[in-house]
């Protein structure tokens, strides 16, 4: 096992380690639905909300897990029903987390560990909101499409979810430098996954990246974002946010990675803060956006963002 843990253990000195073989991991291409599941299973009994947040997130691995052809050989498929009670068992462990953190967040000792636990929480919230997206990958992969019929429902249910939580999310003016810049993460994160999937014709399904994925030790496999293509033999393209003005892209691609840049992708006009784009995105929703061009402008947002993810992922599919 590496002696390097991840950042949350740094801060917060877990010992479960389950936890740190969850996070520890970094490549996932001969994971199996059973590991993903014992993880879980060995976290479940850890009350630290942080644990419970993982253990919910291997379980959902487990049923957002795709298998490969030569893994089909060797083990049964993972059939849907699995992959249901798999996300079950994730909407138990992040249900339980909001009076943990809560908790957790008045009594920090420190104003930069209590940005951390509203964080944590509004990422549990948002886990739980993207649930019906997870659906309907979970039944991709398991050759059980949702009925046509069914699959707007499905994501209009995630989107209502979503705006819900970014709304809270802008509410709160509080002048602590470091509840802010949690809200700017959050903020951007969100802002960025309701404009990928604001497109139609459906290219991705949009989902939050997991606690694994999002505080992974190696820095360059950080994500926030997952887009799961509807041609279900792309691979799973890692979408990261990034809060830094200048745009700049990395010098070396790195496969199954896209990088959005706050300031140049995400505002919605030169000079503006991304979370502008959030609260018009949020204004529209709920029916008062004042200004059809703004509308019209997230629109043309919502196009570029979704054309770059499906560039991408045709590019990691070659």
């Amino acid at each position: 096992m590496s002696e390097q843990l991840s950042r949350l253990e740094q801060v917060f000195g877990f010992e479960d380690t389950a936890f740190r073989r969850y996070m520890e991991l970094s490549n996932t291409r001969n994971a199996s639905p059973n590991m993903f599941m014992d993880l879980s299973s060995q976290m479940e009994h850890d009350v630290h909300p942080i644990v419970q947040c993982a253990a919910g997130w291997a379980a959902a691995e487990a049923a957002l897990l795709r298998l490969r052809p030569s893994q089909l050989t060797k083990q049964a498929s993972h059939p849907f029903g699995a992959r249901q009670e798999a996300l079950a068992a994730a909407q138990s462990h992040w249900s339980g987390v909001d009076d943990a953190f809560k908790r957790m967040r008045l009594a920090a000792v420190t104003p930069e560990r209590a940005a951390d636990f509203w964080g944590f929480e509004v990422r549990s919230q948002l886990a739980l909101a993207y649930l019906p997206s997870m659906k309907v990958v979970a039944g991709w992969f398991s050759g059980e499409d949702p009925d046509p019929s069914d699959l707007e429902p499905m994501l209009k249910n995630t989107k209502e979810g979503v705006v819900k939580i970014g709304r809270a999310v802008m509410k709160p003016t509080v002048h602590d430098i470091n509840f802010n810049t949690v809200k700017k993460g959050l903020g951007y994160e969100i802002a960025t996954g309701l404009l990928m999937q604001n497109v139609r014709p459906l290219g991705h399904i949009i989902l939050p990246a997991s606690i694994r994925q999002d505080n992974n030790r190696a820095g360059l496999l950080r994500s926030d974002i997952v887009g799961v293509s509807a041609e279900k033999w792309h691979p799973k393209m890692l979408v990261g946010v990034s809060g830094h003005k200048d745009g700049r892209r990395p010098q070396s691609s790195r496969r199954h990675r896209l990088m959005i840049f706050a300031r140049p992708d995400l505002a919605l006009y030169p000079g503006r803060s991304p979370l502008d784009t959030l609260e018009a995105f949020v204004s529209r929703e709920a029916g008062v956006l004042p200004d059809a061009d703004i509308g019209r402008r997230l629109d043309d947002m919502s196009q570029v963002l979704a054309g770059r993810l499906a560039a991408a992922t045709i590019l990691n599919s070659s």
